[in-house]
C-alpha cells in the first residue's frame, strides 16, 4: 500500500417541521450547551487532543445533545470528535460583534464561505448561524453586519442546501426584527422565537412560571441562551497555570480579579463566615446547581419549547462564572445536577409554595418530560420525606406513561409537624427499574408570633398599615420604629409632612426602616443636603455572571439559614437591588461578578460588593434601607414574617425615640409638594396579557370593555392586577412599562411578547379641542373618553422613540385616557402629553 486515506462520514437529516426540530424524521428535543472555543493557555484551540476529547465527552455525559460553537469557527478536532461521539453542532463564524467598515462585507462573506467550505462534510453540523444579538456590540440599529445578514444567509444557502440556517440568534434584542431561519432546501427566511433569557437564583415562583409559559405557540420556540453562573475556584485555577501564570493573558486576568474581589471579602469580615474566598466560590457553585435544576425543569415543562441552549460549557475569558466546567475542563458540581435534570425521562414538579409552616397543605402538579419516547405501563411513586429522612406520606398508582409535558398527577401534600427541610420525591418505575425521578425541597419553619414593638407606618393611603400591624403594634409618631413601605416608583410622591417628620424623628434618636426606596431617592438626599440620607441602589440580579447574596450570623436572621448564601428558602424575599454605600453594620450583602466584564483589569474596583441591609447613622438615630421583599410576603411566607419580626426587635433595641413631634426640614416638604404638583403624573397600569404573533393588539381584553381597578386577571404567565405608577417630568413623562411589569430579569432587554394597558384621568374647565402629543416605542392604541383617537402598529427600534399627535375633545370636568401598548421583544414604554388646541391659557389638571 503506497497511500491510504480514511475519512469518517455519516448520513442524517435534520430539519424543522411542526414547530419542532426533527432528526432522521423523528422529533428531537434539543438540549444544547453554548461553547466558547476558548482555552486557558493557547486561547484559540485545545492544548491537546485529550482536552478536546474531554470537553465533548463531558458535554455528552451531562446530557447535552447539541453544542452551539459560539461566534468563532471551531478547531477541526472539535468537529471530528463530534462526528465520532454523535453530538450535534450549531456553528457560527467569528463575525458576531464585527464593526462596520469598508471591508466588513468582504470579511464577513469570507468567514462564512471558509467555514462552510471547510466543515460542510461533517455530519455533526446541523445548523449554520450567521450573527448573534444584532451583529454589533452596541446593539446599534442596522449596525455591524446586521445590514447584510440576508445576503450572508443567501451565501450560506448557495454553499450548502442541506442545513438549517439562522440569521441572527437573539437579534431581536436590538433591532426588534425577529430571528429567522431557512429550513433545508428552502430559500425563504421564516420567523421563529429565538430567546436569550437569563434569570436569577434563588428561583422564585414568577421565574418558574415565566419559563413554563414563554414562547409563541404558533412558531418554533428555541431558548438559545439562558443560565446562571457559579464562579470558578480562582486560586486553584491559577495553580494549574504553573510557572506561566504571569505570562498568559487569562492567568493575569484571574490574578488581578482575585486581588480586587477578595479585598472587599476581607473588609466585610466574610472570612469569618466562609473561611476564605475559595469557600465563598464553592457556595456560589451550589447556588448555580439550584438555578440549573429549577430553570431546566421549568423549561422542559413548557410544551411550546422545542429546545434550549445553556450558557455555557466552560468558563472562558472574563466569563469566569458561566461554565459547567472550569476553564481547565474540570466539572463543577452543576455537572451532576445536569446529568439528572436532562435525563430523557424526568417527572417535573410544579409546586406553588416551598416555604411552609408545620402541617400546612400545598397543591402540587407533576408532569412528565419524556424525550425518549418511553411507552407502556409504569408505577408512579410519591413520597413526602421528613427532616430525619423518614417517609411521612406516600402514594402509589399504576399509570400509562404519557408523552412529553403531560400530567402524571395532581393533588395536595402537607408538611409534618416538625420544623426543617422536607422533600417531595417522585419516581417513575417500570419492572423494578427507575425510569425517572426528581424531588423538591420544602422548607418548614415554626409560625411567627406577634411582637410588642410599636411601629409608625408612613402610609397615608392605608395600603400597608393593616399588613404591617398583624405582627407588630401600630403606634404613633413617638414609636421607636418608623416604617416606610414601598409607596411608589418615585420619591416625589411620598407624603411630604409624614416623610419629613419620620426623618426628624430619626435625627432625634428613633430608627427609620425604608423598604425598597425608589431609584430617585437620592434626589431627596440632595434637597436635605446631608449625605447620611443617601442610599444608592444598584441592580443585583445576576445572569451567567452571577450575583450572590450572603447572610451573616446576626439577630435579624435568627431562626433562618445564615452563615452562607441566600438559597431557595429566600426565594421570595431576595432583593433585586443592593446598595453601593458601606453599611455601619454589615448584616447581609451581595457580590456581583459582572465588573469582570467591564473591559479593563479590576484593580481597586469598588462595585463588586453591595449592602442588602444598609444601616446609616443620621443624627442620633439610624436610617435602615433594604430591598428585601419582606412586606409583600407578610401573611404568605414564614421567612418574610421571621425577617420582619427580627428587624423590628433588633432595631427597637437601638432606638431612643422622642415622644413628641419634631421640627421638620421645610425645604424638603416644599420640594415634595412642588414635585408632586408639577413633576409627576399618575397612571394605573395593567399587564401583561399575551401578544403572541402580535395578535394581542387586536384582541379585546377586559379593560376595553370596562375599567375595574380592583379586578385581577390572568396574564400570560401569572395573575395580574392594576398597579399605580408615576411618570416624571424629568423623564419627559415617559411611562416605562418594562420597569413596571418585568419579572426578575437581567442583562438583556426583555424578550416578552406582551400587551399592557395604562389608565389615567384629567379634568378640564370646559369642553374644548385638544391635541395629544404621543411618544411611541411599541404598537399603541389610545382612547379619549372611550373614543379611539390614535392607533399604530409600529415597533420602534430599541434606540429610537417616535413622536406623533392625535386630536380629540376634552369634556368639561372629568375625562379618561386608556392606552393599549403591545410589544415584541425589546423596550416597552410610551408617553402622552395634553396640549390645548385653541385657548393656550386653559390648563388640564391631571388626577392625583
Amino acid at each position: 500500500v503506497v497511500d491510504r486515506l480514511s475519512v469518517r462520514f455519516g448520513m442524517r437529516e435534520f430539519t424543522v417541521k411542526d414547530n419542532r426540530f426533527h432528526l432522521n424524521e423523528r422529533p428531537i428535543f434539543i438540549k444544547g450547551v453554548l461553547h466558547q472555543p476558548d482555552y486557558p493557555s493557547s486561547l484559540a484551540a485545545p492544548e491537546t487532543e485529550a482536552m478536546a476529547r474531554r470537553e465533548l465527552e463531558l458535554a455528552k455525559e451531562a446530557g447535552f445533545n447539541l453544542m452551539r460553537l459560539h461566534i468563532k469557527t471551531a478547531p477541526r478536532i472539535t468537529l471530528e470528535l463530534a462526528d465520532e461521539l454523535g453530538i450535534l453542532l450549531y456553528e457560527e463564524p467569528p463575525i458576531g460583534w464585527i464593526k462596520k467598515s469598508p471591508h466588513m462585507r468582504e470579511r464577513c462573506e469570507r468567514e462564512v464561505r471558509e467555514m462552510i467550505m471547510r466543515d460542510r462534510n461533517h455530519p455533526s453540523v446541523v445548523i449554520w448561524g450567521m450573527l448573534n444579538e444584532s451583529g454589533n456590540a452596541g446593539y446599534v440599529t442596522h449596525g455591524g453586519a446586521q445590514c447584510i445578514k440576508d445576503d450572508l444567509c443567501a451565501l450560506a444557502r448557495r454553499l450548502d442546501p442541506s442545513r438549517v440556517i439562522i440569521d441572527d440568534s437573539g437579534g431581536v434584542n436590538g433591532t426588534r426584527e425577529p430571528s429567522r431561519m431557512m429550513r433545508p432546501y428552502r430559500d425563504e427566511l421564516q420567523t421563529y422565537d429565538d430567546l436569550h433569557v437569563y434569570q436569577r437564583a434563588p428561583v422564585d415562583r414568577a421565574i418558574e412560571c415565566y419559563y413554563r409559559h414563554n414562547g409563541d405557540p404558533d412558531v418554533l420556540c428555541f431558548l438559545s441562551e439562558f443560565g446562571f453562573g457559579g464562579m470558578e475556584d480562582i486560586e486553584d485555577t491559577l495553580e494549574q497555570y504553573g510557572d506561566d501564570r504571569l505570562l498568559l493573558k487569562d492567568a493575569r486576568f484571574l490574578a488581578q480579579l482575585f486581588e480586587s474581589a477578595s479585598r472587599g471579602f476581607i473588609e466585610r469580615g466574610l472570612d469569618r463566615v466562609f473561611a476564605d474566598f475559595a469557600a465563598f466560590g464553592a457556595a456560589a457553585r451550589v447556588l448555580q446547581c439550584d438555578a440549573a435544576r429549577y430553570h431546566i425543569d421549568a423549561v422542559r415543562a413548557n410544551p411550546k419549547t422545542a429546545g434550549y441552549c445553556l450558557t455555557q460549557l466552560c468558563d472562558a475569558g472574563h466569563e469566569w462564572c458561566a461554565g459547567v466546567l472550569d476553564r481547565w475542563r474540570r466539572p463543577k458540581p452543576v455537572f451532576n445536577i445536569l446529568k439528572a435534570a436532562q435525563e430523557s425521562v424526568r417527572p417535573l414538579i410544579n409546586i406553588e409554595r416551598t416555604n411552609l409552616v408545620p402541617r400546612q397543605e400545598v397543591p402540587v402538579t407533576v408532569v412528565l418530560a419524556n424525550d425518549g419516547d418511553v411507552e407502556g405501563q409504569a408505577e408512579l411513586s410519591l413520597q413526602v420525606v421528613g427532616p430525619t429522612n423518614q417517609v411521612l406520606w406516600k402514594k402509589k398508582r399504576s399509570i400509562k406513561i404519557p408523552r412529553r409535558a403531560r400530567e402524571l398527577w395532581s393533588g395536595t401534600i402537607s408538611a409534618s409537624g416538625s420544623h426543617g427541610t422536607h422533600r417531595f420525591v417522585v419516581r417513575l418505575m417500570q419492572g423494578g427499574k427507575i425510569l425517572g425521578q426528581s424531588s423538591v425541597e420544602l422548607h418548614v419553619f415554626p409560625p411567627v408570633e406577634p411582637c410588642d414593638v410599636a411601629i409608625d407606618v408612613v402610609d397615608p393611603a392605608r395600603v400597608w398599615r393593616k399588613k404591617c400591624g398583624v405582627l407588630a403594634v401600630l403606634g404613633r409618631i413617638g414609636a421607636p420604629i418608623h416604617v416606610v413601605p414601598p409607596l411608589a416608583n418615585t420619591v416625589r410622591v411620598y407624603p411630604d409632612n409624614e416623610l419629613a417628620q419620620m426623618l426628624a424623628q430619626v435625627r432625634e434618636g428613633a430608627v427609620g426602616i425604608v423598604f425598597e426606596p425608589p431609584d430617585d431617592w437620592n434626589d431627596l438626599a440632595e434637597v436635605m443636603g446631608d449625605p447620611a440620607t443617601r442610599a444608592t441602589s444598584k441592580d443585583a440580579v445576576g445572569a451567567f455572571l452571577g450575583v450572590y447574596h450572603y447572610v451573616k450570623l446576626h439577630p435579624i436572621f435568627e431562626g433562618l439559614p445564615a452563615r452562607g448564601l441566600m438559597r431557595q428558602s429566600y426565594r421570595n424575599v431576595i432583593p433585586p437591588k443592593t446598595f453601593v454605600e458601606p453599611s455601619e453594620e454589615d448584616i447581609c450583602g451581595a457580590f456581583d461578578a459582572a465588573p469582570a466584564a467591564a473591559g479593563e483589569y479590576m484593580m481597586d474596583r469598588q462595585d463588586w460588593w453591595g449592602s442588602d441591609i444598609l444601616v446609616r447613622r443620621y443624627g442620633d438615630g439610624l436610617l435602615v434601607f433594604t430591598h428585601l421583599r419582606i412586606l409583600e410576603h407578610l401573611g404568605e411566607d414564614p421567612v418574610a414574617e421571621r425577617l420582619w419580626i427580627n428587624l423590628l426587635r433588633h432595631f427597637s433595641r437601638r432606638s431612643v425615640p422622642s415622644p413628641s413631634p419634631q421640627a421638620v426640614h421645610r425645604p424638603l416638604v416644599e420640594w415634595l409638594r412642588k414635585e408632586r404638583a408639577e413633576g409627576v403624573r399618575r397612571w394605573m397600569l395593567l399587564g401583561e396579557f399575551p401578544n403572541w404573533g402580535n395578535q394581542g393588539h387586536d384582541t379585546v381584553y377586559p379593560p376595553e370593555e370596562g375599567i375595574d381597578l380592583e379586578a385581577t386577571y390572568q396574564g400570560w404567565y401569572q395573575p395580574i392586577a392594576w398597579k399605580q405608577w408615576y411618570a416624571r417630568a424629568k423623564d419627559e413623562f415617559i411611562v416605562n412599562l418594562q420597569d413596571a411589569f418585568a419579572p426578575v430579569y437581567e442583562y438583556y432587554p426583555r424578550f416578552d411578547h406582551g400587551t399592557a394597558y395604562a389608565y389615567a384621568e384629567f379634568s378640564s374647565e370646559r369642553r374644548q379641542p385638544l391635541r395629544l402629543a404621543i411618544g411611541q416605542q411599541d404598537a399603541m392604541k389610545v382612547w379619549l373618553n372611550g373614543a379611539l383617537v390614535f392607533e399604530s402598529d409600529t415597533q420602534a427600534p430599541h434606540d429610537q422613540f417616535f413622536n406623533d399627535e392625535a386630536a380629540g375633545f376634552a369634556k368639561q370636568g372629568r375625562n379618561t385616557i386608556l392606552v393599549k401598548v403591545s410589544k415584541i421583544p425589546g423596550p416597552f414604554k410610551f408617553s402622552i402629553d395634553l396640549l390645548p388646541d385653541e385657548d393656550k391659557s386653559l390648563q388640564f389638571i391631571w388626577w392625583k
